[in-house]
């Protein structure tokens, strides 16, 4: 197996498990062993840090056993019970998740961004029997809750409304006088799902295992090269893959994790000014956000080292940009799935300018390969879809087997990227299986005219989808969001094209955005921009 990392240090030394897939040799048997070793050998060192407050390891560790114990005994949690957990970034997220996990229970971690209505087919599916959650959810929650029969008990932070049956977050948080509970669990069992951004419909739940989220916290680790020097700013939702990846290899590792509750481009500068993170990660945007503010100080960023973008392109002017104005940090592009537990691949510094627009290669206990519809491999540089495999692979869709047998063939996961394979291994991303446009019977990679429309300087954001056409079946449609400060015609925007693209590449029409409907993740949810294009005469 190559990975993009040659030389793997004993720490994170691969061998075949029993079921002959690479684990880390020296994984802990579960989530909460792994935390629990970082909070014996780090008790006084902080832990995370949000606004004005901040916790040690052992502080952090006080209160997951409190909730733990609450759970179990007051509220009945039993292991393998559902219990929802709706938060932002703050402290609330991280105690739930590790104390679910020690009592052997399976956290549903619900995006914040969600309406009432969302969020009853994430409750209702997973049919979880606790929902914690902060008050300032409360208006998603009080119109539906009366539809959520499987939830027993709801536990608030912040302001409790005056409703039965509401109990303050406080009440997980009671000292207690009996032993630590702490039910073992095997390492192959759920240990969170996480429900998948919907881009394409009907979000599913993604049953993440203890293993596969050790494997990706470790990944995270080693990938960077994590030291006890490090720290990070988490300003990616936690409830995502994403934020989870950065936040479980920073737990793993024992460095602080500041966190941030939305991405507010001043905001953030003023922190890692602060701070003085070594680790950042973020979809282009944020990084466009930045340097292009006049906030932007390089003295604030000369401790940071590494720096991770993906759900999204990044155009080589970005990259270019970030050498400029950070040039001791290397950049990474990254790419990962929910159901792969994260990051999959990643692009080596060295790479970033020689092959921006490849993903790179996989990261150690991951398998890559294309394949054709029948799954057999192709040939360098051929276009099909992406496979992974590997022990970080989801167990499956929860309660839904007709959705996993369609992504789980043969121990390899269906990733629905189409992608092409370089003679060095490399992946390049090409296209979303189901984004391609068909334009009289021509295919169009929406990700070709992307990156065009990136490679023009007034535009900050683009996206390409394809609408009903009467006539051609299709037309190709470009979504915009400008840079500030910058204006441009429907007309020029296709008039740069013209040079670039093929006549019928073209997008037909053009429209401005203020910004791009997008998941937690960063990724662009098409679909919705669709639903603007249903048919055009």
């Amino acid at each position: 197996m190559s990975y993009w990392i040659q030389n793997l240090s004993e720490e994170f030394q691969v061998v075949k498990d029993n079921e002959q897939l690479p684990v880390f040799k020296n994984r802990s048997a579960n989530i909460a062993e792994m935390f629990w070793k970082t909070v014996n050998l780090f008790p006084d060192r902080l832990a995370l840090v949000y606004e004005d407050q901040q916790l040690t390891y052992a502080q952090v560790g006080e209160r997951v056993n409190r909730v733990a114990y609450n759970l179990t005994n007051h509220y009945g949690v039993k292991p393998g019970d559902r219990v929802a957990v709706l938060f932002g970034n703050g402290f609330h997220f991280p105690i739930c998740f590790f104390a679910i996990a020690q009592i052997g229970a399976i956290s549903v971690p619900l995006n914040t961004r969600l309406t009432g209505h969302e969020i009853i087919h994430e409750i209702e599916n997973s049919k979880s029997k606790i929902l914690i959650m902060e008050d300032e959810f409360w208006s998603q929650i009080i119109l539906i809750k009366n539809q959520i029969p499987s939830i027993e008990s709801i536990f608030i932070s912040g302001e409790i409304p005056d409703e039965p049956a509401i109990l303050s977050f406080d009440t997980l948080l009671k000292p207690y006088n009996g032993e630590q509970v702490f039910i073992p669990v095997k390492e192959t069992q759920a240990c969170s799902i996480l429900y998948t951004s919907g881009t394409t419909g009907t979000p599913k739940g993604a049953v993440l295992t203890h293993r596969g989220l050790i494997g990706t916290g470790m990944n995270f680790a080693c990938t960077f090269q994590l030291q006890q020097e490090d720290s990070t700013l988490l300003a990616i939702p936690i409830f995502h893959i994403t934020g989870m990846l950065q936040f479980l290899g920073s737990i793993y590792r024992g460095i602080p994790v500041y966190l941030m509750r939305t991405f507010k481009t001043d905001i953030a500068i003023d922190l890692i000014g602060h701070y003085k993170p070594t680790i950042l990660v973020g979809v282009p945007t944020i990084y466009w956000f930045i340097l292009s503010s006049p906030q932007f100080n390089p003295d604030h960023f000369r401790q940071v080292r590494a720096l991770l973008y993906g759900g999204a392109p990044a155009p080589v002017s970005l990259i270019k940009l970030l050498r400029e104005k950070i040039p001791q940090a290397k950049i990474h592009n990254g790419y990962g799935l929910t159901e792969g537990h994260g990051l999959d691949t990643l692009l080596p510094d060295e790479d970033a300018l020689r092959k921006p627009d490849s993903i790179g290669l996989p990261v150690p206990l991951v398998e890559c390969k294309i394949v054709d519809e029948k799954g057999a491999s192709l040939e360098p540089n051929q276009i099909g879809e992406l496979a992974v495999r590997g022990s970080k692979i989801m167990m499956g869709y929860w309660e839904n087997q007709q959705a996993t047998s369609k992504a789980i063939k043969d121990g390899w996961l269906r990733t629905g990227d189409l992608a092409k394979m370089d003679e060095e291994g490399y992946v390049y991303i090409v296209d979303r299986k189901k984004d391609i446009i068909n334009r009289g019977g021509e295919k169009i990679y929406s990700i070709e005219v992307e990156n065009i429309l990136y490679s023009f300087p007034k535009v900050l954001e683009a996206t390409v989808f394809g609408a009903v056409d009467e006539k051609y079946g299709e037309q190709v449609i470009a979504a915009i969001v400008l840079k500030p400060g910058e204006s441009v015609t429907e007309d020029e925007v296709k008039e740069f094209c013209k040079t670039k693209l093929a006549k019928y590449k073209i997008p037909k029409y053009v429209e401005f955005l203020e910004q791009l409907p997008r998941n937690a993740g960063g990724k662009v949810l098409k679909h919705t921009l669709r639903k603007s294009y249903s048919i055009i005469n």
